[in-house]
């Protein structure tokens, strides 16, 4: 059995419930347990509910010394999470979320092994043929995996799909080929009603750009409405959650990144300028809105700086084919600043 703990989270449950991972014993820990079940049964009902969520919590972290894989961690939280307090329910799926996505390269080889690369044509084929049964496109996760399970008729590639499944992942495509991508939406679907709002907020965010990602291949892939949203609700995560998971505060951090690059660098090969090297409608009612909300910091100064630069241009003319350096240099160094100023008011490293 695969011995993985992930460090950081497993800290944040021994400081909780304030054991010393230096003297951790499991059989000393699992004697406590009976004696803090002894104990509740002559307790003032009002403290009983603190004393459980410690209990929860230690038993948690003595099965986190088992060594468990990643399949019996979410076992795990299928048992108990229903029983858990929100900061527990929080922790359990950071534990699961961390490790799938720390392990997520691990599971290429279940649609890259060598005799096996015919899965990809065969999944895209499924795909094709039953169309309206999904919403998502060629991205499946959520309850669509069952879906597609049930369409799969070759039973070699539909156990390396169970096996993926069944550690919380789900499949997307890119470049006519099938990835592995962490199943934020099914652990949302799933646990979203025991969890605390920082947790749903990264579940929901990060779902939404798994199926509809920000970019491809650098080229603006939403609408300038939806790109605005998705930068305001990172850089809020940010600012509401600076205590949450480094690993959930660093892929914010990247998903506000991309936004940022993308306001700041209004392009003709993606639709942010027209022809003439002026900035289209859509993204100009985004900068115009973005200025009267406020909402966030980092948001705000890149389109007050790229609305600045833009109104020193006659007629609001960027460029030209012939002369597309200095759009780029000026983009990038609107970019730089705003990254600065990100790096300054939400360090994650």
């Amino acid at each position: 059995m695969k011995k993985w703990i992930s460090i950081g989270l497993l800290g944040m449950l021994l400081l909780a419930s304030s054991c010393n991972k230096n003297d951790v014993n499991i059989d000393e820990n699992i004697q406590e347990e009976t004696i803090i079940e002894e104990e509740l049964k002559t307790q003032d009902p009002e403290d009983i509910d603190l004393t459980q969520e410690q209990l929860m919590r230690d038993r948690f972290v003595v099965f986190l010394f088992t060594g468990p894989d990643i399949k019996e961690v979410k076992t795990y939280i299928d048992d108990n999470i229903r029983n858990a307090h929100t900061s527990l329910a929080d922790d359990m799926l950071a534990e699961l979320i961390v490790r799938g996505e720390v392990g997520l390269v691990e599971q290429m080889d279940l649609l890259f092994e060598e005799n096996q690369r015919g899965i990809h044509t065969y999944l895209f084929d499924v795909y094709e043929k039953n169309a309206d049964l999904f919403t998502n496109g060629y991205v499946f996760i959520g309850n669509e995996k069952e879906v597609l399970l049930s369409l799969v008729e070759d039973d070699v590639y539909k156990g390396h799909l169970i096996k993926l499944f069944d550690q919380g992942y789900g499949i997307y495509s890119a470049e006519g080929e099938f990835y592995p991508v962490v199943d934020y939406l099914s652990y949302l679907e799933d646990y979203g009603r025991y969890l605390g709002d920082m947790t749903k907020s990264y579940l929901s965010t990060l779902s939404e750009v798994v199926i509809e990602p920000t970019t491809i291949e650098d080229y603006l892939a939403i609408q300038p409405d939806v790109l605005k949203e998705r930068a305001y609700h990172s850089e809020k995560f940010l600012i509401d959650y600076p205590g949450a998971p480094i690993e959930y505060r660093r892929n914010m951090s990247q998903s506000l990144t991309i936004c940022l690059w993308k306001l700041a660098s209004p392009n003709i090969f993606d639709g942010m300028l027209d022809e003439d090297f002026t900035v289209s409608a859509p993204m100009l009612q985004v900068y115009k809105e973005v200025l009267e909300e406020q909402k966030t910091p980092v948001v705000t100064f890149t389109v007050q700086s790229v609305t600045d630069w833009i109104s020193t241009h006659e007629g609001g003319i960027l460029g030209s084919y012939e002369d597309m350096d200095n759009l780029y240099n000026r983009a990038n160094e609107i970019f730089n600043a705003s990254q600065e100023m990100m790096q300054s008011l939400y360090p994650v490293d």
